[in-house]
């Protein structure tokens, strides 16, 4: 009798889940072990059938979100809303998406009301809390991590955030206790030990930096920014062969060994742009790209392999040449010209994160007057702050310009490039000039 009741109980499971309810409860085992494009095949499935089904589409958007699909993700949690204003779960990770775009101001709006319809919301406060460090707000972030601590006293995560707020606010001593409270708390996670080796090293013991490096690269060999740091590391400890080993492993993986030759082994060739209005030497192993308008005559050069003149890179230079000024833009004289182009520095410089000139001096070479500025440039609060030259000639009715940039990190390296460069550019003069 005990076998016929079982069966007698089974039967209804089986008649009355609807076929929504078992594509749901693939979707949730999909999600169990980890695949994300199965859990978003079964979720779609149900809301083909029910378009506003606001369980499936969160969800779905869930999958999107683990399986790094952010911008179907961002859709649906913005569905969500739009069909279930209360769900605080769905403002949370909206804004967190916003956090990952870099639109602070409205991953701040998401948390706020995801905390506002769930004022124990431990995961909320920490995404607010990391939010307001990197727009430099430390005072209520620091509340916001103390308050995600006090309602999830177990969770790991608050610490790694107060371990980045100590590291922004100076206090190096502190985001070491606390990402060794994250490691301690078994927190899978290998950049936390890249993060605190970057305390370490900041309050000098390069030691234990390079032991936190070491471990960041067990769990990812090609984790450059480790490579790089444990390089400097090792420089700090007069370790130059280790440094040097670190640095040769580093070029091989990310494809740069050409980039970085050894300064007196590089061969500089003269070159020029295509109209001959302007020469200037250059690395032999360098990339030259072209562009000619009725405005301005760009040439690019860089180590890294550009397509074409408007390709990104990280290293590189861009010359430009603005004949007929006072036609085009009403401005003749040389200082006129320069005040035209520190105007335009100035201008661009309101678009970036931060800018800070370093250097600035005025010079006169080969009948051209010059300015150079030597300035340290991030573009935005996530990017790497770059080392810039922003250099410029003038003469009569021609406006001759370049930016140099390269990472901060090699600004050792390319400086010596640069200044080999800056030296050797010449304006031809043209007859009709002369």
């Amino acid at each position: 009798m005990k076998k016929l009741v079982l069966i007698i109980l089974a039967i209804p499971l089986m008649v009355f889940a609807s076929e929504e309810d078992i594509w749901f409860a693939n979707g949730m085992n999909a999600m169990d072990v980890k695949n994300y494009a199965k859990a978003v095949e079964y979720f779609s499935k149900i809301i083909q059938k029910d378009s506003n089904n606001v369980k499936a589409i969160y969800n779905r958007g869930l999958a999107f979100l683990m399986w790094q699909k952010f911008e179907n993700a961002f859709m649906d949690f913005d569905r969500t809303i739009a069909l279930d204003s209360t769900n605080a779960d769905a403002y949370n990770n909206r804004g967190y998406l916003n956090y990952l775009a870099g639109q602070n101001a409205q991953a701040m709006d998401d948390f706020n009301r995801a905390i506002s319809l769930d004022s124990n919301f431990a995961q909320a406060y920490i995404n607010r809390g990391s939010n307001y460090i990197d727009i430099n707000l430390f005072k209520p972030a620091y509340k916001d991590l103390q308050k995600a601590i006090k309602l999830n006293p177990d969770s790991p995560s608050p610490y790694l955030e107060l371990g980045r707020y100590y590291y922004k606010t100076g206090k190096y001593k502190k985001s070491v206790e606390n990402y060794s409270k994250c490691i301690k708390m078994n927190l899978k996670n290998p950049k936390i030990y890249y993060s605190r080796g970057n305390s370490y090293f900041k309050m000098g013991e390069y030691k234990k930096a390079i032991a936190d490096y070491s471990e960041t690269l067990k769990a990812n060999p090609n984790d450059f920014d480790a490579l790089n740091n444990r390089a400097v590391a090792y420089d700090k400890l007069g370790k130059k062969d280790l440094a040097q080993k670190d640095r040769m492993t580093l070029q091989k993986r990310s494809g740069t060994e050409n980039i970085f030759v050894p300064f007196d082994k590089i061969v500089f060739v003269k070159s020029n742009d295509s109209l001959d209005n302007f020469t200037f030497e250059m690395p032999k192993n360098w990339y030259k790209r072209e562009h000619h308008s009725a405005e301005t005559h760009d040439l690019v050069i860089s180590p890294e392999k550009i397509k074409d003149y408007q390709s990104p890179y990280s290293i590189g230079i861009k010359m430009s040449l603005i004949q007929d000024m006072d036609k085009k833009y009403n401005v003749s004289n040389r200082d006129s010209l320069l005040d035209f182009w520190e105007g335009s520095i100035e201008k661009n410089a309101e678009n970036y994160h931060s800018y800070r000139i370093a250097l600035r001096k005025k010079f006169a070479r080969v009948g051209r007057y010059g300015r150079l500025n030597k300035s340290i440039v991030q573009f935005t609060e996530k990017s790497y702050p770059m080392f810039f030259y922003e250099y410029a000639l003038a003469e009569k009715n021609t406006l001759f310009y370049a930016f140099f940039q390269c990472p901060i990190k090699q600004k050792e390296y390319f400086e010596k490039i640069f200044d080999k460069i800056v030296d050797s550019i010449r304006i031809i003069q043209k007859k009709d000039e002369k």
